[in-house]
């Protein structure tokens, strides 16, 4: 920021001292500005496509936990399944039938249990690649408006329209400045929040142990029967 603003001071420093701008004064601005904002988007875009990597990292680790959290979460299930096939094994008795109908059951409420939160994360994922793309574009405007101004500056041939295109640089510049900040800022704020979010998503554990101790009431009853 430091830099722009000495930038911006030595630029203007020409016009307040009351000297005429000519064509040369112009292309040596244009070359100048043409140099800086042309580095600084390079690095706004390394910085950018950074980005994505700690943002997919925190995506999968999010999956993860909602995986992680219905594995833990369905183990009573399988703990008593288990303990109903050894009591029916030292009986002598099959009821794989039913234990196996139970499980699949049980698969069936695990995709709509997770179906939600992995749901959230996936607009998350969309809604970060968007960001991302977005950032980039405006990162790019910067370089497109340059290359406005390029054309003019080159067909630019007296005082008078060099002094008024001397002006619209130094505008621009201060105004590609703040663009390129934001480019980097506004994808930058969004990961750093992301953590924060992705927190709050997960399954319903409670509704979760509802529904599976009704597959397993139905197992007990299929083993009666």
């Amino acid at each position: 920021m430091l830099g722009k603003i000495v930038f911006l001071i030595a630029a203007s420093g020409v016009l307040s001292s009351g000297l005429k701008v000519d064509v040369d004064d112009l292309l040596a601005l244009y070359e100048r500005i043409d140099s800086s904002v042309k580095l600084t988007q390079h690095e706004a875009a390394i910085e950018i496509r950074a980005l994505t990597i700690p943002m997919e990292s925190f995506l999968d680790d999010a999956v993860k936990y909602v995986m992680g959290n219905l594995t833990v979460a369905a183990e009573p299930y399988w703990t008593t399944i288990a303990s109903m096939e050894a009591e029916a094994e030292a009986k002598g008795e099959d009821i794989s039938a039913c234990v196996n109908g139970g499980n699949e059951e049980l698969y069936t409420l695990n995709e709509t249990i997770v179906n939600a939160p992995l749901e959230k994360i996936a607009a998350y994922r969309t809604e970060g690649n968007d960001m991302i793309y977005a950032s980039a574009n405006l990162a790019y405007s910067a370089i497109e408006e340059l290359l406005e101004l390029e054309v003019q500056v080159k067909a630019c041939s007296d005082p008078e329209c060099a002094e008024e295109l001397y002006n619209a640089l130094i505008e621009f510049h201060g105004r590609a400045s703040e663009t390129l900040e934001a480019s980097v800022d506004n994808p930058t704020t969004y990961l750093n929040e992301l953590p924060e979010k992705l927190a709050l998503v997960n399954i319903d554990a409670d509704d979760y142990k509802e529904k599976f101790t009704a597959i397993i009431d139905a197992v007990v009853i299929c083993t009666i029967l």
